[in-house]
């Protein structure tokens, strides 16, 4: 880990002035030449040649300057601390109980997976590789690699017989610690909790520009095409072993430890990923349960406010009618005291006001009287029914 500090300019100044450059070095974690080019790039004066040996014979000296405004880059104020790398894992108090198991059995001096040096009385899937080896495909690396139902090479010849023993010290190691194996058509795989790492072998390769061989200038010279690539991947002789296409847990050869010498770190680095995936999917199951009850509960009431509400707008559509009623029923009193021009308009409106309180009761739903004609449901006919 990295992180970046801001240089304290004035303090460095007086720091200069007061201690030689020598004796500063340990403290800032340069040479006498880096923390003069330091106080350059800052834009701050030194002392000039001789001046601590005329101030020990007492001899007049310059004085301290004062600390000039900085016009350079903001950038060259900041110091880069390096951090020692913090480990992958969780401190044991915060570590989920599942992972703690796992990480006490691996890190036991007993449970320490070896690889042989010969491969002996090989694992079946191993076996099967094994055979399958001669006729694998090349991939865009021109190295041989194995795909299918094979544990997953991808790696030079040379170093086939390496990612074998591995393969299957590794596949031996986890059987005998409970974990499932199986082989499909991803390749190898350990379920560790219900969750699948498959896991493959791969080697990284230089890319060096191509060059034609004897054989291609000859062919050149006598007019025969040449395919010219303008790259070969040359293999490095660095194992990895990875997971999930080298985005999951992953191992490999480094300067102090080889792949034979981490399957116990593998292992862990598994557990790892596999319990924050656990943990990831509990808490979405639980978040889903609560969301599920809250659901329903909203459903329950939702549906309770519906029929209320669905309740009072018949209400109010009984209370619009009502009024429609009322006020109908109002018009013909007023009708009847209405003084009419001959007896026939009279009887005339008298039968009005008989058909108008009849339909003022159908309207009336304190009243609910039905009506022949207007009770009738009515369908319009259409040209495809008939």
């Amino acid at each position: 880990m990295v992180e970046w500090k801001r240089y304290d300019r004035q303090q460095l100044l007086d720091d200069v002035w007061s201690t030689p450059v020598s004796r500063l070095t340990k403290h800032y974690g340069l040479s006498d030449a880096g923390l003069k080019k330091l106080c350059s790039r800052l834009q701050i004066k030194t002392p000039p040649r001789g001046y601590w040996a005329k101030l020990r014979a007492g001899k007049k000296v310059p004085a301290k300057p004062v600390l000039a405004e900085f016009s350079g880059s903001p950038y060259s104020l900041n110091v880069l601390v390096r951090k020692r790398k913090q480990s992958y894992l969780p401190p044991a108090a915060e570590m989920d109980s599942r992972l703690v198991m796992v990480v006490q059995q691996e890190t036991e001096d007993a449970n320490r997976i070896v690889v042989p040096a010969r491969l002996n009385n090989p694992h079946p899937f191993v076996k099967l590789t094994q055979s399958a080896l001669a006729e694998a495909r090349l991939d865009q690396r021109e190295q041989p690699a194995t795909s299918g139902r094979l544990i997953h090479l991808k790696v030079s010849k040379p170093m086939q017989a390496r990612a074998l023993r591995v393969a299957d010290t590794l596949l031996k190691a986890v059987e005998k610690r409970g974990y499932e194996t199986l082989l499909d058509d991803r390749g190898v795989a350990l379920v560790f909790q219900g969750i699948k790492y498959h896991f493959e072998f791969y080697e990284t390769c230089s890319r060096v520009k191509y060059e034609l061989t004897e054989a291609d200038e000859r062919r050149r010279q006598r007019g025969q095409y040449v395919f010219m690539s303008p790259w070969i991947f040359v293999p490095s002789g660095v194992l990895a072993l990875q997971t999930r296409g080298g985005y999951g847990p992953k191992i490999m050869d480094g300067k102090r430890k080889r792949v034979e010498d981490l399957l116990n770190v593998f292992l862990i680095r598994v557990a790892t990923d596999g319990v924050s995936d656990l943990l990831r999917n509990e808490a979405y199951a639980l978040k889903k349960a609560e969301f599920t009850r809250q659901h329903e509960a909203w459903v329950t009431w939702k549906a309770k406010q519906n029929q209320e509400l669905e309740k009072l707008n018949t209400l109010e559509d009984e209370a619009v009618r009502w009024q429609r009623a009322e006020r109908l029923r109002q018009y013909l009193r007023a009708m009847a005291t209405a003084p009419a021009s001959s007896n026939q308009q009279a009887m005339e409106r008298e039968a009005l006001i008989d058909w108008g309180y009849a339909k003022a009761d159908w309207l009336d739903p304190l009243v609910n009287h039905c009506n022949e004609i207007l009770d009738e449901k009515l369908t319009e006919p259409s040209w495809s029914g008939i």
